[in-house]
């Protein structure tokens, strides 16, 4: 298996016009084209994809968003396309190459590809939610060669110095490996989450140190906490410590009331220095006010949102499924109607149906 063959030479059931142009080097470096997974029928019940053949069906027909190669975009679906490659390939289960070649290669005694929820040291999963409270989640995916292998802190950092120091899984000296983890430069860095969980890889490069931080809860806490502590090596310091952008919107909101969120969030949002995107932000908190079924207040930041980009389908597929969460198809029909005229053939990221049925 080469860096650019193209997918048509693993018979992977992708059409023609898509297989014969997207190569390895694209799908790792997230040039291939593919859209992420999030899309409507996963985001519905992610707990139902639960083979690696079912997620792969989710977006083999669709279009690509760009021509491979020609931009960026990150997608977890092209290392899934990855892994069923590498099956195919190996005629072995994507968990079977992970501890053959990997955990049992390195002796990481306590890493698994599976959840394993009785597990001396498994941890419980919570989401930090917008009013500064905790909730439980529990497992809300499946693990996939996109993510969710489970380990210890001790064992992520065994495999990033047997990755970057030793020759048990790459070799040294490899132009290609040099290349793609950098490194003949300084530093390194590894992040992901989900639900319930985040973590974090710092590489310092330089002067031989790993950092590895584990969450148990998600919003990125892993990254924050591994970047202060890479800052306070380097710099002796680190930077103010402050509200998470969802709570800092939530508190603004309830202190200031409606009318004043309204006319003064954006500013105050900019000027407290946050520099996260806040359409994201506005539309995350709208959400979980959803989830709660906070019908005011979830509205109000809705709509909102739609105040600040109002040519945005987007904004108004948000909308749309606030009405259906409250039971209005109606008026879920009608806003959903505003996203596809100002962009036609617009799909929802919510309701796979588009708010047909």
């Amino acid at each position: 298996m080469k860096l650019n063959d193209t997918l048509d030479k693993f018979d992977l059931g992708f059409p023609q016009e898509v297989s014969s142009k997207i190569t390895i080097e694209h799908l790792l470096n997230h040039r291939s084209g593919f859209e992420d997974i999030f899309i409507a029928e996963y985001r519905e019940n992610q707990l139902a994809f639960d083979t690696l053949s079912k997620k792969l069906a989710l977006l083999k027909n669709s279009s690509l968003l760009f021509e491979p190669g020609s931009d960026h975009r990150y997608s977890n679906y092209g290392y899934i396309v990855l892994g069923a490659i590498l099956e195919k390939v190996s005629k072995s289960s994507y968990e079977q190459l992970l501890n053959r070649n990997i955990f049992e290669r390195i002796h990481l005694n306590n890493t698994t590809l599976k959840v394993e929820n009785f597990a001396k040291g498994q941890s419980t999963r919570y989401s930090y939610l917008y009013d500064s409270s905790i909730k439980e989640v529990g497992v809300t995916e499946h693990p996939d060669p996109a993510g969710g292998i489970e380990s210890t802190v001790e064992g992520v950092q065994k495999f990033y110095r047997e990755l970057f120091y030793g020759n048990k899984l790459l070799s040294q000296t490899s132009a290609i490996n040099i290349k793609a983890f950098a490194m003949g430069g300084d530093h390194w860095g590894a992040y992901g989450g989900g639900a319930g969980v985040s973590a974090a890889v710092e590489v310092d490069l330089v002067n031989n140190i790993e950092i590895v931080v584990l969450a148990n809860t998600d919003n990125l806490v892993a990254e924050l906490i591994s970047g202060r502590i890479l800052s306070y090596i380097n710099k002796g310091s680190y930077e103010t410590i402050k509200l998470l952008e969802i709570n800092f919107a939530y508190n603004y909101y309830k202190e200031e009331g409606k009318d004043k969120f309204y006319d003064s969030f954006k500013d105050e949002y900019k000027k407290a220095g946050y520099s996260k995107f806040i359409g994201r932000v506005i539309n995350e908190l709208g959400m979980q006010l959803l989830e709660v079924k906070s019908w005011d207040e979830a509205f109000d930041i809705m709509n909102y949102l739609s105040s600040i980009f109002p040519k945005a389908p987007q904004v108004y597929d948000s909308l749309a499924f606030a009405h259906y969460k409250k039971g209005d198809l109606k008026k879920a029909k009608i806003t959903f109607q505003k996203a596809q005229e100002l962009k036609p053939g617009f799909q929802s990221d919510y309701i796979s149906s588009n708010y047909e049925n």
